[in-house]
């Protein structure tokens, strides 16, 4: 009999053991371990704002106010004549009746009006030739213009090309003559021949065509 009661209490005690067990190994399997949260900071990124089209478009250059080049038109005036010219060009000599412009770089425009009459443009032309040909080799006439308006009269013209004797250079230029009113005019310009075909658009020309006589025939 008493056997019987230790078996009932070591039962008991077992089952409750057994249900204790089992509670906190249901308890364990039913609980959620909680993890920790994600961060929610947002993350710092240096590409997080692209940059825009408009930051990156070049802005044109514009020419500041006041850069646009101007002519800075002269006139050169003597008692029987006057004639325009504009940078570079610059008054190298200039007395009674005569005037020597020069331009730079070997470039040069000459007027001389002398009172002297005794010979006819044609032959004061061929004299300055003359003259030429001896200060240059290989020199020629290439175009004779017997009838060239300057300054609403006709002159005799003549272009020429030659090798300087003593530079070495080769230059082209233009002589023109007239005898006009009691006076002898000699017009004479020349650059180097590399340079005349746009010295005589942009220079040679414009103040041979601004030329004008001052007094009346």
């Amino acid at each position: 009999m008493k056997d019987m009661k230790i078996k009932h209490i070591y039962l008991y005690f077992s089952t409750l053991a057994l249900g204790v067990f089992l509670a906190v190994l249901m308890t364990g399997c039913s609980g959620t371990t909680t993890l920790p949260a994600p961060s929610q900071e947002t993350p710092s990124a240096t590409n997080a704002t692209p940059t825009t089209a408009s930051a990156m478009t070049a802005t044109p250059t514009t020419a500041p106010a006041g850069t646009t080049p101007t002519t800075n038109i002269q006139t050169y005036t003597c008692d029987l004549f006057q004639v325009s010219y504009s940078d570079p060009w610059e008054v190298s000599i200039g007395r009674s009746n005569q005037v020597q412009l020069g331009g730079g770089n070997k470039k040069n425009f000459d007027i001389i009006a002398q009172s002297d009459t005794s010979k006819t443009a044609e032959q004061e032309l061929a004299a300055i030739l003359l003259v030429l040909n001896d200060e240059n080799t290989h020199f020629q006439t290439i175009d004779v213009q017997p009838a060239m308006t300057i300054g609403g009269q006709s002159w005799r013209q003549v272009t020429w090309t030659g090798k300087n004797k003593s530079s070495g250079l080769d230059f082209k230029g233009r002589e023109a003559v007239i005898n006009y009113n009691g006076h002898q005019y000699r017009m004479s310009y020349s650059s180097l021949t590399s340079d005349f075909s746009q010295e005589d658009t942009h220079s040679f020309q414009v103040m041979q065509q601004s030329f004008a006589f001052k007094t009346a025939a």
